[in-house]
């Protein structure tokens, strides 16, 4: 039978073959587009100074100056500015309209000056400090609109071309429906490139998330800085995704450049188990991150045009290292290095080339390119099937770990059965003791619920009584003298404030309110404020009780009951502790943040000594052993307004009255824990 591992293997190995070969066929489709190479039509002039101007060159002496170029040509590094003087003419079948093409997406400035109608020349400009919005085409490299409009006829252009990077000169004329289709072709193997890479990055960060091998770590490194390099250099960053900013394409392309080998030599090291900690692997693995280092400072440091070409020299120095550690391993018979090592050559090939094509010694063509891409393609597909080769290992190391564990734990298993069973008959013997203490609880709880309910029942039927014969007494003495019925009266209001209190402290629903737990509802607090206003009147009909709304919301989000207990509890308390005639006055507004309910009187006031302890519970002022009361009401109040997310404070002096704040957020405010009964 086939192994799984074998069939992985294979399966991979089809992978690799079917994307090299389509990477090929898309390359191949690419270099047969319909474009019209003026390869061997150019004329190019040097201007060392970058002095001269369109009208200066175009001189009839300067003619003899310009120099004919065959084939694609590239200048290497040069200084200054250089001239290119272009002859188009068209057939009479074709159109009028040409799309004039420098394929060189890192020019800084490319300007074409055409001759213009009325004599002189219009100024056109592309390139990298120049953002898309002035271009005739938005595309990476430099496109030029044309206009032939006699055919058979010459028409010349000039080209002006100022750069730090290499010169090459490929220059095509296109007609707009021709470059539109290769345009199609050429973003389909961008897309293949990009897709390659993504893949690879996201499974190399996966498997290093499950399994922790650093190798995975540097692979994914070393796949999103060579596909960000690539973009860069092609352009693609700043026409997708910078095209008001083309200029920053260059520091992006130093920035992920530079990392290209340090990240590549670790995963070789790792890959291949060499320690890069000590050795030789130190000294290899740290000379690759300073070197590259010292190139990025230099580099945007102002010496582009003098330390790329020495860095791109180092890079081929740092393959060929990488080649010949690659080899020692595989004549040591390590496999992964084979595999490794076939899938440099490629790339090898097309990154020397291209350095080549940089310096002028090779010619500027479309397969330098494309062979590079296809390499770099390769040359990552084999590196993630080395890197999942380690993955398989890991898996079999870890399933005979798993299978060994499994073993062990059967074992403990059957120690453990043993415990179980006695743990569960404890636990069973607990949860007997739970369920009894839970029933004595809620006998507890009922019996409690009876004895207010009782007590309620039973103080509410005397004080019935005393406050109608009272009445009884103050009606029949209406003829008797004036201090009998004062009597009477005073007998009638404590009678009321008894039945007030047994009311407010032994009512069922007070603690109802506290376990039901917060219920926020639209609510009108207007409404509320006239409750707290009537119940406080029944108190006392000598006091003057006043609310002052300011457009307070008809829905307001809060727990209607626990407020309006609030409410009640703090009108009631204005009316008790103060003198008859005095006045209490709600008075609320509304803000962005939350409703501010205020509750002041113009009575005697509270002590500098009482005010700090009034939230304690029974806690009792000085000013008011002589009213009947327990020492809760305050405190529940602010428990009230917490749970709701709000605060209540408190403030007085002494003959400047009370003035009590209760604040409730708008929103949803995290609420308080229902207190404790106490």
């Amino acid at each position: 039978m086939i192994s799984v591992a074998r069939l992985a293997r294979a399966l991979k190995a089809l992978l690799i073959v079917m994307l090299s070969c389509c990477c090929l066929n898309v390359s191949a489709t690419v270099l047969s587009s319909s474009a019209v190479s003026l390869a061997g039509d150019l004329q190019l002039l040097r201007d060392p100074d970058a002095a001269w101007s369109v009208q200066e060159v175009a001189q009839p002496g300067f003619a003899q100056r310009f120099e004919k170029l065959p084939g694609r040509p590239s200048q290497g590094y040069i200084q200054g500015a250089i001239w290119l003087r272009v002859t188009l003419e068209r057939p009479p079948e074709m159109p009028e309209l040409w799309w004039l093409e420098v394929a060189a997406p890192m020019f800084d400035d490319v300007f074409l000056y055409t001759p213009a109608a009325g004599g002189g020349f219009t100024e056109r400009r592309a390139g990298t400090e120049w953002a898309f919005a002035g271009r005739d085409v938005n595309y990476r490299s430099p496109v030029f609109q044309v206009r032939l409009a006699a055919p058979e006829t010459a028409y010349t252009f000039y080209l002006r071309i100022r750069t730090n990077n290499a010169v090459v000169l490929r220059l095509s004329a296109w007609t707009p429906q021709a470059f539109v289709a290769q345009f199609g072709r050429e973003q389909l193997l961008f897309g293949l490139f990009l897709a390659v890479h993504l893949v690879v990055l996201l499974s190399s960060f996966w498997n290093f998330r499950a399994s922790g091998e650093a190798s995975y770590a540097y692979l994914a490194g070393f796949t999103l800085v060579s596909m960000c390099v690539t973009a860069a250099f092609e352009g693609l960053i700043f026409q997708y995704l910078l095209p008001t900013h083309p200029g920053w394409s260059e520091p992006i392309m130093l920035v992920f450049w530079v990392p290209v080998y340090p990240l590549y030599s670790l995963f070789l090291l790792d890959h291949l188990k060499i320690s890069w900690q000590q050795g030789w692997g130190r000294f290899y693995v740290w000379g690759h991150w300073l070197v590259a280092l010292l190139v990025l400072a230099l580099s945007l440091g102002g010496a582009f045009q003098w330390v790329i070409p020495k860095f791109q020299a180092w890079t081929l120095v740092c393959m060929v290292l990488n080649l010949l550690v690659l080899i020692r391993h595989w004549l040591s018979s390590k496999t992964d290095a084979g595999a490794l090592l076939l899938g440099s050559l490629p790339l090898s090939a097309g990154v020397a080339v291209r350095f080549g094509r940089n310096l002028g010694w090779l010619p500027a063509t479309l397969s330098s390119d494309y062979l590079y891409m296809f390499g770099a393609i390769l040359h990552l597909l084999v590196m993630s099937h080395a890197a999942s080769q380690r993955y398989l290992v890991l898996r079999h190391a870890k399933e005979e770990a798993q299978a060994l564990a499994l073993e062990l734990s059967h074992d403990a298993e059957r120690k453990l059965e043993a415990q179980v069973l006695a743990r569960t008959q404890a636990l069973d013997q607990a949860l007997s003791l739970a369920r009894a203490s839970l029933e004595i609880e809620r006998q507890t709880h009922t019996d409690q619920r009876r004895f207010f309910a009782t007590v309620s029942h039973e103080l509410r039927t005397p004080l019935a009584v005393i406050d109608a014969t009272a009445l009884n007494l103050s009606l029949d003495s209406q003829a008797q003298d004036e201090a009998t019925r004062r009597r009477y009266q005073k007998i009638q209001r404590a009678s009321a404030q008894l039945i007030t209190l047994v009311k407010n402290c032994f009512r069922e629903d007070r603690f109802e309110l506290l376990n039901r737990g917060l219920q926020r509802q639209p609510t009108d607090l207007e409404e509320l404020l006239i409750d707290a206003r009537e119940s406080a009147l029944m108190l006392s009909s000598r006091h003057q009780v006043l609310i002052q709304a300011q457009a307070l919301p008809e829905d307001f989000p809060c727990d209607p009951e626990l407020t309006l207990l609030t409410l009640r509890t703090l009108v009631g308390n204005a009316v008790k502790y103060t003198p008859p005639g005095t006045r209490v006055l709600l008075r609320a507004r509304a803000s962005a943040e939350g409703v501010t309910i205020e509750v002041l009187d113009n009575g005697p006031g509270v002590s500098a000594a009482d005010l700090p302890q009034l939230f304690e519970r029974y806690y009792r002022g000085q000013n008011a052993t002589s009213v009947p009361g327990t020492g809760l009401g305050l405190p529940l109040a602010r428990e009230l307004i917490q749970m709701q997310g709000g605060s209540l404070t408190i403030e007085s002096a002494p003959g400047q009255g009370f003035v009590a704040t209760v604040w409730l957020p708008a929103g949803v405010a995290a609420p308080t824990p229902a207190p404790a009964l106490a």
